[in-house]
This record gives C-alpha cells, sequence and structure tokens, in this order.
C-alpha cells in the first residue's frame, strides 16, 4: 500500500496505521481511525481567490463520533462530516457550510461541494448527486500552504471506524450534471488511465522499480555511485531513482549507447526545484563527440557533438517547479543533416536544425544525475527521476505525446499487453485530466487486489 500523486507529484506519505479497505464503494478504499490518515505535501489545496470543487465517497462506521473528515488543512479548511452531528460541514477561510441532516452509518454516500467567489449560489453542498443547498459567496483567500493536506482525516483524533474512496480536488467549479453524473457512475466509477506499448527500438529502459539503477531490458544496468536513496515520491510502477549531490548512476560504456551516424532520443519523467546545471544523462568524455540532457536554471537543453561541431537545443519553458514533468530529447538526421530537438509534456519546446553532422561517438561511460568534468567536482542533479529510457531511432512527436498522455500508467511492462494503471492494495492517485469531468487536480482512489 503507498501514497502517489500522479498529477503534479505532490509527496504523500501515511500517518499512524490506515489500511486498505477491500469493500470499497469503487474497488477498494482507505479506511482510518482516530488519527490515522493519508498526508500529502505540497499545493493541491490552495486556489486563492480562484473556484475549486471536492469530491468523495464516504462511509462512517456505527459505534463512533462520525465524524469524517475527507480532506483538512489543519483546522483551517476542511471538508467533511461535523465531530458533533455527523453532518456535512465545510469551511474554508470566510466560507462556511452545513447540511442539518447526519449521514447515514455504514453505507457509502457521495459528497461534494463546489466554490466559485462572488456568486448568488456561490457555494453549492451535493449529498448523493442531489444538490441540498446553496449559500453566497463575496471574496475569500483559500491559501494554507504551511500546512499538509490531511486526507480521510485531521491533525486530532476522533472515533470510530471510517473509510473515504475516490477523493477528487478541482481547480473549477463542477456544474450540477457532472457532479450527478459522478454519483450516477456508482461502483463503476470513472475511467482509470492504461499504460502505452513501448516504442520499438529503445536501448535500455532504466524504469526505477525497486529504487535501483536496473536496466529493465538487461542490457545496460548501472551502478548507483555515492549514496543511493529510495524516494517515498515517484511517478510509475514501483519505484524512482532520487539524486543529490556526491550521487548518480554510472552505465558502463558500450558501443550501442553511441549513435554514430544514427539517431538517438532520450526521454524520462523528472521532478526537481533545483537551479543552476543539473544533469539528466550525459555521455561526454575527454573526446569531443558526445550528447547529453540538463537543466539550466529549469530550461532544457540537449546537445551533441560530432567532431567538429557542438549543437545545442535549449528551452524557454523551465521544470524545476517541484510537480513531475516528461522530458524528451531527439537527435535526427536526414541524409547529411541532422536535427536537434526537446519535448517537455509531449509538446516540442525547441529545436535547432545542423545542416552538416557527422558522427556522434564517445568512449565515455554513461552517467545519470551528473556528467564528466575535465577537473574539479561535477554537477549533480538535484530531484527525483523515473522511467529513463534510450532509444536507437528518433521517436515520432506522436510516440513522444503518448508515453506523456499516459501518466502514472507508463509504459506496459506485460509483453507489451496494456495493463490497468494500478494493480496492487492501497493506491491514493491525483490524475491532472479525465475526460469526463474537466480540470482534476487530486484524485483518490483504491484498486481492488488482482
Amino acid at each position: 500500500m503507498r501514497l502517489a500523486d500522479i498529477a503534479a507529484g505532490h509527496t504523500a506519505y501515511y500517518v499512524g496505521h490506515p489500511t486498505p479497505e477491500p469493500d470499497g464503494k469503487v474497488a477498494g478504499a482507505l479506511s482510518v481511525s482516530g488519527g490515522n490518515r493519508g498526508q500529502a505535501l505540497g499545493q493541491p489545496f490552495n486556489f486563492g481567490a480562484s473556484p475549486f470543487s471536492i469530491d468523495a465517497w464516504v462511509r462512517v462506521a456505527s459505534g463512533g463520533s462520525g465524524e469524517m473528515w475527507i480532506v483538512d488543512r489543519g483546522h483551517e479548511c476542511h471538508f467533511g462530516a461535523n465531530s458533533g452531528t455527523g453532518a456535512p460541514d465545510f469551511r474554508c477561510d470566510v466560507l462556511q457550510a452545513f447540511w442539518p441532516d447526519p449521514l447515514p452509518l455504514d453505507v457509502w454516500t457521495h459528497l461534494a461541494v463546489t466554490v466559485e467567489p462572488n456568486a448568488a449560489e456561490g457555494l453549492k453542498m451535493y449529498v448523493n448527486g442531489e444538490h441540498v443547498g446553496s449559500l453566497a459567496t463575496g471574496a475569500y483567500t483559500v491559501n494554507y500552504e504551511d500546512t499538509p493536506l490531511g486526507i480521510g482525516g485531521h491533525h486530532g483524533t476522533s472515533s470510530g471506524e471510517r473509510a473515504v474512496d475516490e477523493v477528487e480536488i478541482f481547480a473549477r467549479a463542477l456544474d450540477p450534471a457532472e457532479v450527478r453524473a459522478i454519483y450516477d457512475a456508482s461502483s463503476a466509477g470513472k475511467c482509470k488511465p492504461t499504460c502505452v506499448a513501448p516504442p520499438p527500438d529503445m536501448l535500455a529502459w532504466w524504469d526505477g522499480d525497486d529504487c535501483t539503477a536496473a536496466d529493465r531490458l538487461g542490457n545496460h544496468p548501472g551502478v548507483f555511485e555515492g549514496f543511493p536513496v529510495c524516494p517515498i515520491d515517484f511517478w510509475i510502477g514501483e519505484g524512482a531513482m532520487m539524486f543529490f549531490s556526491g550521487t548518480y548512476i554510472r552505465v558502463p560504456h558500450h558501443g550501442d549507447l553511441n549513435p554514430g551516424m544514427g539517431e538517438l532520443t532520450i526521454d524520462a519523467w523528472i521532478k526537481t526545484v533545483a537551479t543552476g546545471a543539473q544533469p539528466i544523462v550525459d555521455k561526454f568524455a575527454a573526446a569531443l563527440t558526445s550528447y547529453g540532457i540538463q537543466l539550466v536554471d529549469g530550461t532544457v537543453s540537449f546537445s551533441a557533438c560530432d567532431p567538429f561541431l557542438c549543437s545545442n537545443a535549449s528551452t524557454t519553458e523551465t521544470v524545476n517547479d517541484g510537480a513531475w514533468h516528461h522530458i524528451a530529447a531527439v537527435l535526427a538526421r536526414s541524409g547529411g543533416a541532422a536535427e536537434l530537438s526537446v519535448y517537455i509534456d509531449g509538446q516540442i519546446e525547441a529545436t535547432t536544425p545542423i545542416p552538416s553532422f557527422d558522427t556522434v561517438n564517445t568512449p565515455g561511460d554513461l552517467r545519470i544525475g551528473s556528467s564528466w568534468v575535465n577537473k574539479g567536482e561535477p554537477p549533480y542533479f538535484d530531484g527525483v527521476m523515473d522511467e529513463i529510457e534510450l532509444f536507437d531511432r528518433a521517436l515520432l512527436a506522436s510516440e513522444i505525446q503518448a508515453i506523456f498522455e499516459a501518466g502514472t500508467a507508463g509504459k506496459c511492462k506485460d509483453d507489451n499487453a496494456p495493463i490497468p494503471a494500478v494493480s496492487e492494495w492501497g493506491l491514493i492517485a491525483m490524475v491532472l485530466l479525465m475526460a469526463t469531468v474537466g480540470t482534476l487536480l487530486f484524485r483518490q482512489y483504491q484498486p481492488s487486489v488482482t
């Protein structure tokens, strides 16, 4: 059982001992009691003066206080069931709303609240898809940057068993038909993402599962140098790779890691807030011919050198915002010419044509998270990477877009056959975009055992 943010990469972890609930509303759920809860860092619940929505399925067991906080930001902003009455309760900044009827015990109930500023019916509450009440809203400010987001509980302790399923936070106000559609879907829930088949001609696949430097293809296993740490925050699969000063992965030199007169694609998911030079993949050495991709103050820079010329494609878009981003670097050839391209989150952001480009061969080891330097201490990546891959051809834009759109489902790992995005207990997941409901910032669901 693990916590993972698959929308914006907010680090999440358990407080206490919440347990998987096999009998969830939509497959499995998260069962909590007392002070046990999930907790997410970052700002999935800071909307300033903008609209937002929260919804979830909840179940309160008989014999307890009836309290059930779906989300809680340090008593200052929360939504759930009041501890005194067991009735739906929403409070945030100057916003406050109650529904007089307590939640029924031992059954699943769908709750939703939608909020938009300066409107006659700006705050609307829903119970089981029905609009049960509205309040006028003025201006408000929802910012609690220093307080973690509690999921299924708050910072105090309450009695009674309770469970949450399909917790979601949106950066807009859902309309009544959308809330009703979520309720009507019942145990079918909302569509989950599925994996994409790995593009052909892959040379190496360092997927980070089990927090190791293994190549899933078995061709080019890496070795962690320094002090490897297994991050609690990963994007796809069962782990990722954390990097900081003195820690990197070294992959021994092999001829097929050099594109020569051929093509090359590098792609990875990364998460960092660091500035300066941040090497991602580097195969530079004393010889001039080489290639590498790095961040420079958050911009993505891809360099490739033949014996006569070094060329570079760099973005103006930055990715050092603490969220997960997919990046890809492509060396394509046509006749004697070449082109370097950089993609961020599935979109091409930089292109550099090279009228004449010779062979790219270097005897150096490939480094992940660091780079070769002639002397002195090399720079190191400061952050987390996942799903790093090399291909011996230029991937199509559509292939790169498909990898990005697969999100946390990633690339299929069982004979290239599409598999469900999740196949184990207890995933708390956040999905950025769902076709049925729009701008979804946070999503929690508990898949059943497969």
